[in-house]
């Protein structure tokens, strides 16, 4: 079985009061085979993050 390409995506954390509030992060990620297909939890504040997008490419 081969292992899976990671995706870059970019997730910032949106929870008021969040040492990491509204500061984004570039993370290499894998998607789930479920629901939500991507899935991260904050460092500063441990909730779940609901700002994903995929990271474009620089020019």
């Amino acid at each position: 079985m081969s292992e899976p390409t990671p995706t870059l995506m970019i997730v910032t954390c949106r929870t008021a009061g969040c040492p990491n509030a509204d500061e984004s992060f570039t993370v290499r990620m894998y998607p789930n085979v479920e629901e939500p297909v991507w899935a991260a939890m904050c460092a500063g504040c441990d909730q779940m993050v609901q700002d994903i997008v995929p990271a474009t490419p620089s020019a």
